[in-house]
């Protein structure tokens, strides 16, 4: 059908239960078919993935037990009597189903009818995201590169004119401190009404000159 995997190579021989078959019907990821022998490529999808399989023995179906595994997923066959497969949404990669039927009551086993499909990575996986992943991380990096060169510029900046600030604090406090010696200097050798040396100083001249002569 074109729902899905219903392709039977020899229908002459479904019906002979000496020949067990086995064929997989409205295989399908959410409403995309699977087809048997097909190129199947999907997009990665949240969707689960439904197949059903339908074998040779109607008359006795309730001694049919179907084998499978999805390889590229699991690598152990399950049994069951239940002819849905479902399987979850799968993730990015390479698979093929693998579908077996047996009937103890015939004594027969089908051959391994196997579905082949891939899915694609989804976009947050894909090449250019990547890559724009990249380009964005780098981006971020350097940014805050610049951010962090400003900070420090700013910084030595602000250091910078703390240290002329606090100099030339230093320097007025030195020219202050040199203009208060200076005043008691004359404050101590000089007479604050007439502005001449006083008696000590005039004496304090003397002794050196005395003592230069010497």
């Amino acid at each position: 059908t074109s729902g899905g995997v219903s392709h039977v190579l020899h229908p002459e021989r479904l019906f002979d239960h000496s020949s067990l078959r086995i064929i997989a019907t409205d295989a399908r990821i959410g409403n995309a078919p699977l087809f048997q022998g097909g190129k199947n490529s999907f997009a990665w999808t949240h969707a689960p993935m439904h197949v059903h399989l339908i074998a040779s023995a109607f008359d006795n179906a309730s001694a049919t037990v179907y084998r499978y595994r999805l390889a590229g997923l699991t690598k152990e066959w399950s049994s069951t009597t239940n002819p849905d497969l479902q399987f979850a949404s799968l993730p990015d990669g390479g698979y093929s189903l693998e579908v077996s039927a047996e009937n103890a009551d015939l004594g027969a086993t089908s051959p391994v009818v196997s579905i082949a499909f891939s899915v694609r990575p989804p976009w947050w996986k894909s090449l250019p995201f990547e890559l724009l992943l990249v380009v964005l991380t780098s981006l971020i990096g350097l940014v805050i590169l610049r951010l962090r060169e400003r900070n420090l510029k700013r910084r030595q900046l602000e250091l910078e004119e703390m240290v002329r600030d606090r100099t030339a604090e230093l320097e007025k406090e030195k020219q202050q401190l040199t203009e208060a010696r200076e005043a008691l200097r004359l404050q101590a050798t000089h007479d604050h009404l007439t502005g001449l040396l006083n008696h000590g100083a005039i004496r304090g001249v003397l002794e050196r000159e005395l003592a230069r002569s010497r």
